[in-house]
């Protein structure tokens, strides 16, 4: 019945309103022709998704040839209407140099936006960033600031580079808060924060009372955010 009444809607020039499940679904299906055919009608649109998608199938190039530039351009279109994922990978480009040339400023742009959706990559590499000062961009308590609120979603790379950061000598030095995000990222399985929260205990950076309270404010953390 249900093609019947799509053969009666075609014949009447009625065209079908395609949407992104649409698109997925025959993606998903691997029927990549369709899928590409509604993705274009949809970007069109301006729909973020579509737009999103649709770069990221150009990028990749293993259902079409690959076209970063394309990728870019449709990134960049995504970003500009507000599109987290969009946001996000348009930084990364600009952060690495890939087809476009290395920018920092605007890496940190498109990463802030993403980042103030609470996309935790791009605040992951908000933290790298002002941790390592590339571009210029020196601080390290906007670097625990990022890396924090990664850490708050479970990003285990951010709790371990806070242990570290945390460890480094300076005003910010603070043993006890190194021990208790590697205490925390150790608990997710992490195999290095597990090493550097016991070499920490082995060193005797830390008395055992320092310890108790490390655990006691790691597990704090983990009955809080997780």
């Amino acid at each position: 019945m249900d093609k019947i009444y799509k053969d009666l809607l075609e014949k009447l020039g009625v065209k079908k309103k395609y949407t992104i499940e649409d698109a997925n679904t025959a993606f998903e299906n691997n029927d990549y022709a369709n899928a590409l055919r509604i993705y274009k009608l949809l970007v069109e649109k301006n729909d973020v998704e579509a737009i999103y998608n649709l770069g990221c199938i150009y990028n990749d190039g293993e259902v079409v040839e690959q076209d970063k530039a394309e990728a870019i351009r449709l990134w960049r279109l995504g970003a500009e209407l507000g599109e987290p994922n969009s946001q996000y990978n348009l930084g990364y480009m600009y952060e690495h140099g890939e087809v476009v040339m290395q920018d920092y400023d605007e890496a940190v742009k498109w990463y802030r936006l993403a980042a103030a959706s609470g996309k935790d990559n791009a605040q992951f590499n908000l933290g790298v960033i002002y941790d390592n000062a590339y571009g210029g961009y020196d601080n390290k308590n906007d670097a625990i600031y990022w890396y924090e609120l990664a850490a708050k979603q479970g990003y285990v790379a951010a709790q371990y580079n806070l242990g570290h950061l945390y460890m480094e000598r300076g005003a910010l030095q603070n043993f006890i808060k190194a021990y208790m995000w590697w205490d925390i990222a150790a608990a997710k399985g992490d195999a290095n924060a597990l090493m550097h929260r016991d070499i920490i205990s082995d060193k005797k950076f830390l008395t055992v009372k320092q310890i108790t309270e490390a655990r006691k404010l790691a597990k704090e953390f983990i009955d809080y955010y997780e």
